[in-house]
């Protein structure tokens, strides 16, 4: 509503300069004791908007709610204006109210299940756009969030509602229909959501950069151990039961993202957690209602770095993602009793983020992408596989955990991390591949005769190490993976970034391939051709992931014999196979000796392995880019 006000008001004949007059435009909106509601109904389908119980409602509640913007008229015909605004909302809460239907809704508050408690919210952003359409135009979208002292209740299905929100927003469900057009549509097997395809002009926007940052000081999150509603142990209670609660000093996010590309990073500093009972339903950002938590767990840092590459216009569907997710070294300190809990909050989430029972039947979703899948027929089946390029590498860099039970104590303890890779990049002989490292295991059980003594004496002792390598091989891999590398062709040519990333390996598998491997990379080997990296696109930022320089394994490695018997050597023994064969020219004597050595790599011994993980250990700015890594995507050498 708001883009087409602004639209018919600034549609017209430009005037000219003799009739032109400088304006500046200022408005200033003060809302007082204000509720604003927020539709998240699935599918964007509003058939009875008057109705609280028909519909899923967000709700912001508020005393106060101040925005300001400039509207700076002051140039005449300029290309570019640019308009600032700032909202300021203290002392705000955050509810979400459900259909009568859903089965949460059962045990719910009258005003909803209150969600976010938030004593300091501003906004700052701007809005530049030009005044005609042109390629190398970029308009710019900046907002700014900084919020300071906030309480999250995390429900699970709740983040369900939150990506509904984007969807019905931001998304492919813009516009709202009612129960019967949505209906009449399914009938007649028209698209679900917004027609992007049939409403797509070409040149007649121009592109569109959002640049959002956010930042939170003081934040709680809270996660309950149990269904609220069911966790209460008297009839009068009116909280929520146990909770796990998170205390984020510090969290950052950066995001931006346009037709082409998408990144993201989120940092959080150190934080805690603790167990707290009876947490009550009403989520608050004073800390008078944390008393009495028991921290158990201490994380040193959180690292989420996400990117994303985009096709042409207008589905720009995603064809390469990666994930890089990092946590600090890691101390949980747990009771027997505590430990229950822990999973027990882990698992609710786990649960109640899919929330099966309340969200749409499979065959009611909004349909995949039918570029992005490739169908797979077997056995009277159907198998489905996403095209799409997914990288994805976890990694903790320490974890100690001990578990108290009685007199006995359980440590268990990983002094160099945990580092799990994942590609679903097709390969000669697989569809997907997890990586898991573990360079130390250390399990010990400690026991007392005495309840509260302080003298432990150890009962067992457990040392090891983990390493696997997981190859996933369906049926119809190779034809999955002549469809994905076809799929990233055709969603790269634009661009070339996916081209580059992709060249060392190919040049590696034309090496290393028969000719009836070649039948499945033939595309491939055409489609990696080496070309200069093209870092903007009609001015335009276009980053170009790349991966770590390849190298063979142990190629560097010097096995050396040791002898453990000490026995006189004859002198004929000491010299080597040159000094023994004369007449023999030193080219032949090369030749003969590169024939005698064996092609496949000598394996790495324990020792360099150990050496590696610990000079290689990863630093809170450490990417995907960084070439110390490069061992973990050595798997790609040999596809």
């Amino acid at each position: 509503m708001f883009i087409d006000l602004g639209k018919d008001w600034t549609t017209g004949p430009p005037s000219d300069y003799q009739r032109f007059i400088p304006m500046t435009y200022a408005f200033e909106i003060a809302f007082h004791h204000y509720e604003l509601n927020v539709y998240v109904n699935d599918h964007n389908i509003i058939d009875k908007p008057l109705l609280r119980d028909e519909n899923a409602l967000l709700t912001l509640r508020g005393t106060h709610l101040n925005l300001m913007t400039d509207i700076l008229l002051m140039e005449f015909r300029p290309e570019s204006t640019t308009i600032p605004f700032a909202v300021d909302v203290p002392d705000s809460s955050l509810s979400l109210s459900l259909p009568r239907w859903n089965i949460n809704a059962l045990h719910a508050p009258r005003g909803g299940n209150s969600l976010a408690n938030i004593h300091s919210l501003h906004v700052a952003g701007s809005y530049q756009y030009f005044s005609e359409v042109c390629p190398n135009y970029v308009e710019q979208l900046k907002l700014k969030f900084d919020l300071r002292d906030v309480a999250f209740k995390n429900l699970g299905w709740s983040i369900r509602y939150f990506m509904v929100f984007r969807e019905n927003y931001l998304g492919s469900f813009t516009h709202f229909v009612t129960l019967y057009e949505y209906l009449d549509r399914r009938k007649k097997n028209q698209p679900l959501g917004d027609p992007v395809s049939s409403k797509y002009r070409p040149g007649k926007n121009n592109i569109l950069q959002t640049e959002i940052q956010v930042f939170i000081h003081d934040g709680t999150v809270i996660m309950p151990a149990g269904l609220p509603g069911y966790s209460s142990i008297h009839e009068n209670d009116s909280g929520i039961g146990d909770c796990l609660i998170l205390t984020l000093p510090n969290l950052q996010l950066q995001f931006r993202m346009h037709d082409h590309y998408m990144e993201m990073s989120l940092n959080v500093s150190s934080f805690s957690g603790g167990l707290i009972h009876n947490y009550p339903e009403q989520v608050t950002y004073k800390k008078e209602v944390l008393t009495g938590l028991k921290d158990i767990l201490h994380i040193d840092g959180l690292d989420i770095i996400a990117n994303r590459l985009f096709g042409p216009q207008p589905r720009t569907a995603t064809y390469v993602c990666i994930w890089e997710v990092s946590l600090g070294p890691t101390k949980i300190l747990l009771p027997a009793s505590g430990g229950r809990l822990l999973a027990a909050a882990v698992n609710a989430f786990r649960l109640n983020f899919v929330d099966a029972l309340n969200a749409p039947a499979s065959e009611y979703l909004p349909p995949v992408d039918p570029d992005g899948q490739f169908l797979v027929t077997f056995c009277d089946s159907i198998a489905s596989f996403r095209k799409t390029v997914s990288f994805v590498k976890f990694s903790i860099k320490s974890f100690d955990m001990i578990w108290k039970a009685g007199q006995a104590v359980v440590v268990f303890n990983l002094p160099r991390g945990i580092n799990l890779n994942s590609n679903d990049l097709g390969g000669r002989f697989h569809r997907k591949l997890i990586s898991l490292k573990v360079p130390d295991i250390h399990i010990k059980i400690l026991l007392t005769s005495q309840p509260h003594g302080s003298r432990w004496l150890e009962a067992a002792n457990f040392s090891a190490d983990a390493y696997a390598d997981v190859y996933t091989a369906p049926r119809g891999y190779r034809e999955i993976a002549r469809a994905q590398i076809a799929y990233i062709e055709e969603q790269d040519h634009l661009t070339g970034r996916a081209r580059r990333m992709f060249t060392p390996l190919g040049a590696h598998n034309a090496e290393i391939l028969s000719n009836s491997d070649l039948l499945i990379h033939n595309c491939a080997l055409k489609y990696v051709i080496c070309l200069e990296p093209m870092p903007h696109k009609n001015g335009l930022y276009l980053p170009h992931p790349t991966l770590p320089e390849q190298h063979r394994l142990g190629a560097s490695v010097n096995l050396t014999r040791i002898e453990y018997t000490r026995r006189p050597r004859s002198n004929a023994a000491r010299l080597s196979d040159s000094d023994t064969e004369e007449g023999v020219s030193e080219a032949d004597r090369d030749a003969r000796l590169a024939k005698t050595r064996s092609s496949t790599p000598a394996p790495r011994s324990i020792y360099e392995d150990d050496q590696n993980m610990s000079s290689g250990d990863e630093s809170d700015d450490e990417d995907l880019t960084d070439v110390s890594s490069a061992s973990d995507w050595s798997e790609f050498a040999g596809k």
